[in-house]
């Protein structure tokens, strides 16, 4: 007898979706670990040089993983001269050198250029590590709340003031908002600005836990009531 449960279509379709979703991580990572691609890589390569995390591979202990962190800095700042600053022209994170952990922070040469919802992704309280995933959102409040509740104001501001309200306008301005904090609780743009360490696949948040676990309980834990850190 087959005891395994049935899947519906809503549970494949819920399943692709976030998949796919996840691929957009890899495809970061990809943009972190080669910017400039094959091209900059080859120019390296001619002034007999390695990219940096090829220099960390061979820095940390064999048969051991550099753990990255903050790979996803520094994309999507919109800076009038460019759009992404890869992992803010650095690579960082934590190894083990002769079986001791070391924090890594290496410049990327192939770089040129450095790198409000703070309160909201946990900073404040002075975590070792923040972590996120693609379900995850980091916002004072969703883009449909945000957008009701200010135009909400709008007309209260409007009919205090004795004024007419033009509703096309107003839907715009809606429509605006839900847009904009939709956009800005992304956790690609909240680790583009260093709102958090990193953002994973779901399989590997185990492996990324069990380190942060480790790393953290190399120093003692003092009285806190907000944890070391935030997943």
């Amino acid at each position: 007898m087959n005891s395994t449960p049935e899947k519906d279509d809503g549970y494949e379709n819920n399943r692709k979706h976030w998949l796919a979703e996840e691929e957009k991580i890899y495809e970061l990572w990809e943009k972190a670990e080669n910017p400039g691609g094959q091209k900059q890589i080859d120019r390296l390569k001619k002034q007999g040089k390695k990219p940096v995390r090829e220099l960390i591979r061979q820095l940390v202990d064999v048969d051991t993983e550099f753990f990255e962190l903050s790979r996803g800095a520094g994309f999507g700042l919109n800076y009038e001269t460019t759009q992404d600053v890869p992992s803010a022209g650095l690579a960082t994170g934590l190894g083990k050198v002769h079986g001791k952990w070391v924090m890594v922070i290496a410049n990327d040469s192939r770089v040129k250029a450095g790198a409000a919802n703070y309160g909201m992704c946990g900073r404040a309280y002075e975590p070792r590590f923040i972590f996120n995933t693609m379900r995850g959102r980091t916002s004072v409040m969703s883009g449909s709340t945000a957008g009701h509740i200010l135009t909400t104001l709008e007309r209260a501001n409007a009919k205090r003031a004795g004024k007419e309200m033009d509703e096309a306008a107003l839907e715009q301005f809606e429509k605006m908002m839900v847009e904009k904090y939709t956009d800005e609780a992304h956790p690609f743009y909240n680790e583009a600005r260093l709102y958090h360490e990193g953002t994973l696949p779901f399989k590997a948040c185990r492996d990324a836990l069990a380190t942060a676990f480790e790393v953290s309980l190399l120093k003692p834990i003092q009285e806190s009531h907000f944890g070391n850190f935030k997943f």
